[in-house]
């Protein structure tokens, strides 16, 4: 990784399309900005090799297909941070349904995501987790994703706030999981992952492979299409890697006085005008929404729950603000 490298305007506004539609070519890119092709492989080359841009990511409904996404949070007070880096760590490798684990500063110091089919699989999955701790946890909390939305990153762009289709936090409606074959299941978990690009001869051979059976490139562009009109794939999207870019990372939980469709409202308009949210998930159990910040200073973090409050108008009872330190992956 190059420290010494600081993007420029241009390098922002590229990493601002890629976050906003992550599978743009680079032809497409270079018609936009009205520069030679070369020129955006050049400088998209740059944000990876640096370290700015892990790469990118799909991203995805998965209650579509019948799952329930759970976040599950744990306070380890006195815990030294290696041995908190090293239990995220254990969690990850010997846990394939969970797709991240991240270390926060805050009430919770540990917390990861992952997919279940029922209240009978997050037990037994929470319990197993559970007798690997070498410290004891004194809280633990989860909460349920009903529905969730992914913001581009307004503020790399300028201009107008761009919002994700079909954005509202009224009521969910009810939709009957969609059934995957083998294939369809392999692409989605190939393209959730952090990837360097989305070519279909990339996505192909990685699918052949774990699948022993020929996927041909043309067959994956047929079922990737087929997986954005169910709304399974909801967006593409960049994976920027916040230490190296020097962003603050918040995970925001807020617990509502009244979960009344005024309140909702409220918050939808806040979504609407904060341009360093990139995040927001409807929740159940311990709050009733979960939202993602990105600022430069603990200034701007507190200006922006400062304008929150003010917002809602006295609709919050209580907003848990959590520092992200660090976020691990699964490779799976």
């Amino acid at each position: 990784m190059n420290e010494a490298f600081i993007p420029d305007r241009f390098d922002l506004k590229i990493l601002g399309q890629l976050d906003s539609n992550s599978k743009r070519s680079n032809q497409e890119l270079a018609k936009i900005y009205s520069v030679a092709e070369g020129t955006i492989r050049y400088r998209i080359n740059k944000l990876l090799h640096s370290g700015y841009l892990s790469g990118l990511y799909a991203q995805t409904d998965i209650a579509r297909i019948g799952l329930n996404v759970y976040r599950v949070f744990f306070a380890f007070p006195g815990i030294d941070v290696s041995k908190l880096k090293s239990l995220g760590e254990l969690i990850l490798a010997s846990n394939p349904d969970i797709r991240w684990c991240a270390l926060y500063d805050g009430q919770y110091q540990l917390g990861f995501s992952v997919f279940c089919s029922s209240a009978q699989e997050l037990h037994n999955k929470i319990y197993n987790i559970s007798s690997q701790f070498s410290h004891p946890a004194t809280i633990r909390a989860i909460s349920n994703t009903a529905r969730a939305y992914h913001f581009p990153r307004s503020y790399l762009l300028g201009g107008r706030r761009k919002l994700p289709n079909n954005f509202s936090l009224k009521d969910i409606p009810k939709l009957e999981p969609i059934k995957l074959d083998a294939i369809d299941q392999e692409i989605l978990k190939n393209i959730s992952r952090t990837e360097p690009d989305f070519k279909f001869s990339r996505i192909s051979q990685s699918v052949t492979k774990r699948l022993n059976k020929k996927i041909t490139a043309d067959q994956i562009s047929t079922r990737l299409l087929k997986l954005e009109k169910t709304g399974i794939i909801t967006g593409y999207s960049a994976r920027i890697d916040q230490q190296v870019a020097g962003y603050l990372y918040y995970r925001l939980l807020v617990l509502l006085s009244v979960n009344n469709e005024a309140n909702r409202t409220l918050l939808e308009e806040f979504c609407r005008e904060c341009k360093h949210l990139t995040y927001i998930c409807c929740t159940s159990e311990n709050w009733d929404f979960e939202l993602d910040i990105e600022v430069f200073t603990y200034e701007e973090h507190r200006k922006i729950i400062a304008e929150l409050f003010e917002k809602l108008q006295g609709g919050i009872q209580e907003c848990v603000a959590l520092r992200m330190l660090e976020i691990s992956r699964s490779a799976a």
